[in-house]
Formats: structure tokens, sequence, C-alpha cells
């Protein structure tokens, strides 16, 4: 029983399901920026905006994506042993959404000749995200009543309706699967059947559901 049981006093069988549904990514979002440090914060700023003014000029041609800017900084910038002060790093990020993943390498290397000189990340997600956390979420509902059944068929009786239905975060799941350790805050992390190892491609995205029910117990007749 987890230590964070919301099911103060259930009435019936509780049990835990989760789902997990494969999806082929059909996007990506690529985060990236200008970063320029100088002595001078005005001098910082200049030379960033002058270097990205070359990256939007090449970002705006992109014919399957999405540009904004997300961010615009200035902070100080500090020689990390002696903390003195060495300059000020002016920074402007980019979020770029790609429909067209043939387009992924292109493009970061095209920004990168323009510019930019920092790729944070490339994210490969789903548009279809929705769809799939649906159906991850039927999957877990199901998982769960099947356990149930199991549990009442060694104990001579019958899953009745549903009693309670309670979303659980998926991101438990991962975390009972990282090596060393189990989810911060949650000593007792869910580790479940439905999401035992298998052989899938490595560029699935992963997309889970999971929930805790309980269910009425009837005798069997």
């Amino acid at each position: 029983m987890l230590n964070n049981q919301s099911i103060v006093a259930p009435v019936g069988v509780t049990t835990f399901g989760s789902g997990i549904v494969r999806a082929r990514p059909d996007m990506a979002i690529i985060s990236m920026s200008v970063e320029v440090t100088e002595t001078a914060a005005k001098r910082a700023f200049e030379k960033t905006r002058a270097a990205s003014e070359h990256v939007l000029a090449f970002l705006k041609n992109l014919e399957n994506g999405d540009v904004n800017t997300s961010l615009i900084a200035l902070q100080e910038s500090r020689n990390w042993q002696t903390q003195k002060l060495v300059g000020y790093q002016a920074r402007i990020s980019y979020r770029v959404i790609l429909k067209t993943l043939d387009d992924v390498e292109r493009v970061v290397t095209g920004a990168i000749e323009a510019g930019v000189n920092s790729v944070q990340s490339v994210d490969f997600q789903t548009s279809k995200l929705k769809e799939f956390r649906a159906e991850a979420r039927r999957l877990a509902i199901e998982a769960a009543r099947e356990k149930a059944t199991v549990y009442c068929d060694a104990a001579d009786a019958d899953v009745g309706n549903i009693l309670h239905i309670e979303d659980v975060n998926p991101d438990w799941l991962e975390a009972a699967n990282r090596p060393h350790g189990l989810h911060e805050g949650h000593p007792q992390a869910i580790i479940d059947e439905s999401d035992v190892l298998e052989s899938i491609n490595p560029g699935d995205i992963r997309i889970a559901g999971a929930v805790r029910t309980v269910f009425e117990i009837r005798p069997r007749r």
C-alpha cells in the first residue's frame, strides 16, 4: 500500500492500473539561443541583437515551422572560482516548432551558421498527444479491472460496479523505473506489471496513463 494512498477507507477491492501507448513523433520543438558576453552590458546587447537579426532572417523562411522569441535576458558573468565580475551575458532565445522531422538537422545547422551558439534541446513530440493520452487512460482502467478480477476470483467473489476512480500522475511510473532511486517525495513509487520492458522503436514517444480504482465486491452465487 502506498504511503500517499488517498483512499482512506476503501469499500471493495482497490487496484492500481497503468496503460502505455507508443506513438511515432511527427513534430519537433527546438530551443536555442544567441549568447554574447562582453565587459559592458550595452555592448553585449548590441552584439547579441546583431547576431539575432541573421538568425531571425533564416528562421522566418521556414515553410513548415513556427518561431517565437521565448526569452531576452541580461545577467552578470562571474569567474566561477573567484566570483569576480568579468562582464555581462546577453541572451536571446528562440523556440522553433517544426512540423516536418526531416527538417530538424537542416534547421539546427542553418541556425548555427546564422549565429546561434547554444542549442538547449531538440524535443520530439506528437501532435496527437491528447488522443494518445486518452487511449492510455482507457488501457489503465482495463488493467485495473483485470487486476481486481484476479483478486476477486481468488477470494471466490465477483467484481461489481466501479466505485472510485482517481487519476494518478504517470510521471510516477517513469520515476519507478529509473535506476537507483524513486521519485522524490514518493518513497514507494508505483511499479506496475503493465509497464514492462518491451521491444520498441527507440524513436517512439512513451505516453502513459494511470489510475487508482475501487471496485465493488459481490458475493459469488
